[in-house]
């Protein structure tokens, strides 16, 4: 965590198999922002991955409502949720329960499986049980982490911009791919009442960019940023331009809403 927050406070929710160092590349770019990277490696279950994503922006909510007097009528920093793919999913599902006051998604998807009728929008469900039967055997990042990438992002080296493999145990994997087999937030996307940027890959082969594109349609305020030549992480390399995009969404959607502090209600996911 870092701390002066005259940007606000960010919430990180990152990709499957990822740890939350591979977000840092970014948040140095973003100094004016308090910064809270979520590891959801070391989630143990389906559930315990909701909740330390949940626990963590109830914990900045509440902290940011003190900072702010507690609703003496100064207004408070805002909360963004910022989720890449996996990550995507929990900050959608949070902000369609009322959470945070804008949204980032970096190669984010509202459902991950989809049918051979939407094949340009996912992977088919058998795709990603074997996935999940691989852990096992050989934990199935390196073949995942390959396909994340551009032959032209490959030369450039940003495969080597990523930590190491191996970051999460087999039991947070397992809970990550069970997540993005089952999670499926079509339907809420019209709850969504937060701004919301969308960042997305043109070339990205894991959440295709179709499913960007349903994303910022459903959405009552969303800003699609389409990248060229750019793969499933969107960011790496591109840090600079990223920051530089979301200052721009940031004042022109944050800036000026009332954002009251009011003591959210703890529930659980």
């Amino acid at each position: 965590m870092t701390a002066p927050a005259s940007g606000g406070t960010i919430v990180w929710l990152g990709g499957w198999s990822m740890p939350a160092s591979a977000m840092l590349r970014l948040t140095e770019q973003l100094p004016e922002c308090r910064h809270v990277l979520v590891e959801l490696g070391q989630a143990e279950s389906q559930a315990s991955m909701w909740r330390l994503a949940q626990g963590a922006v109830s914990r900045e909510r509440c902290r940011l409502a003190d900072d702010a007097g507690g609703g003496g009528g100064r207004s408070r920093a805002p909360l963004v949720l910022a989720g890449w793919s996996l990550g995507g999913l929990l900050a959608l599902r949070l902000a369609a329960d009322g959470h945070g006051d804008g949204l980032v998604l970096l190669a984010g998807t509202a459902c991950f499986v989809r049918s051979q009728a939407e094949a340009d929008r996912g992977w088919s469900d058998a795709v990603v049980r074997r996935m999940g039967e691989r852990l096992l055997r050989d934990r199935a990042e390196a073949r995942f982490r390959d396909q994340m990438f551009t032959p032209e992002e490959r030369e450039a080296g940003l495969p080597g911009l990523l930590p190491p493999a191996g970051a999460w145990p087999l039991a947070a994997l397992d809970a990550g791919l069970r997540i993005l087999r089952e999670e499926d937030l079509r339907c809420r996307l019209p709850d969504i009442e937060v701004p919301a940027l969308i960042v997305h890959g043109a070339e990205d082969r894991i959440c295709p960019y179709a499913a960007a594109v349903e994303l910022a349609e459903a959405m009552s305020d969303a800003r699609l940023l389409s990248l060229a030549d750019c793969g499933h992480a969107p960011f790496l390399g591109r840090e600079e331009q990223v920051a530089q995009e979301w200052r721009r969404w940031r004042h022109g959607k944050l800036d000026g809403i009332d954002r009251t502090p009011v003591r959210p209600q703890r529930g659980s996911l």
